[in-house]
Order: structure tokens, then C-alpha cells, then sequence
């Protein structure tokens, strides 16, 4: 089998350290109301519409960031646990790997076309929008149950 181009091991720990603080932070926001000065800043946007209005391209304005921080932190932190090697990394961890990406892809197509047939509006929006990170969550949790599930994970230690 061909080997699957991967980032070394020590990637993981960053990107747990990365995942775990964006899922801490998206909690607090949503618990505390975080949504207040300390994230709205200037920021460079290529094209920004408020509303049915027209928009504007190329332009700098202020807008709430905690959500752009959320994101990028959450899918920073899941591709470089995605994609980082395990500390054995054989055909079997390769092969674990692939399921478990069919698995993510499986998983988060059904529910986007769930989505299409049943949610509508601008609610829609919103589940598309926590949609675009069940690749990654389904494809972590799978992996990692997997490789427990096999006796990888207590290998390990």
C-alpha cells in the first residue's frame, strides 16, 4: 500500500492543545455572551454585505471575530490532529485511517442532505455552518474509536 503523506507525530499534541481550546472557547461564548468589544476589530474583508443590502468589495470594517477565532482554531487544531502521523504508524493505522475518513465523508453528506430536506430559511444557514466541521469531528472521533477499539491506543503506552 502506498504511504499517506503525514505531519510527524509531536503535530498532534498542538492540535489537540488547539481543538480542546477552540471547544473551551466556544463554550464560554456561548455560555458568558462573550460576543462584546474585546472581539470586534477592524478587519480586511474581500467582499462584506450586512443584511439584503448591497455589498461592498475590498473594504475594512468592524466586525465580531469570536466566531472566526472558534472556526479557525477548531479546524486548524482538527486537520493537524487529522492528519498527524500515530507514534506506530503501520498498513493497519493506514487502513484505520481511510475508514474512518469514508466514514466522515458518509456521515457528513447525510446530514447536509438531512439538512436540505428539512431545514429551511435562514435557520438553514446556521446548520450549514456547523455542518462544514462534522468532517473532521466525525473523522477524529471515529479514528481514534477505532484504533481503541483494536488495542492500538493501549499499545501505545
Amino acid at each position: 500500500m502506498k504511504r499517506i503523506p503525514l505531519l510527524p507525530n509531536p503535530f498532534k499534541k498542538v492540535g489537540w492543545i488547539l481543538l480542546i481550546a477552540s471547544i473551551l472557547f466556544f463554550i464560554a461564548n456561548v455560555a458568558f455572551d462573550l460576543e462584546s468589544e474585546m472581539f470586534t476589530v477592524n478587519v480586511f474583508s474581500i467582499f462584506s454585505a450586512v443584511g439584503l443590502e448591497d455589498g461592498s468589495w475590498f473594504t475594512v470594517s468592524e466586525q465580531d471575530i469570536s466566531y472566526t477565532l472558534f472556526s479557525c482554531l477548531l479546524i486548524g487544531g482538527g486537520l493537524l490532529v487529522m492528519f498527524s502521523k500515530e507514534k506506530v504508524e503501520d498498513e493497519f493505522i493506514q487502513s484505520i485511517r481511510m475508514d474512518a475518513l469514508l466514514w466522515s465523508v458518509l456521515v457528513h453528506f447525510i446530514l447536509l442532505m438531512i439538512a436540505f430536506l428539512s431545514v429551511y430559511g435562514l435557520p438553514f444557514l446556521s446548520v450549514v455552518f456547523y455542518n462544514t466541521y462534522t468532517l473532521l469531528v466525525v473523522f477524529i472521533l471515529r479514528f481514534h474509536y477505532l484504533l481503541y477499539k483494536n488495542g492500538v491506543l493501549s499499545n501505545e503506552k
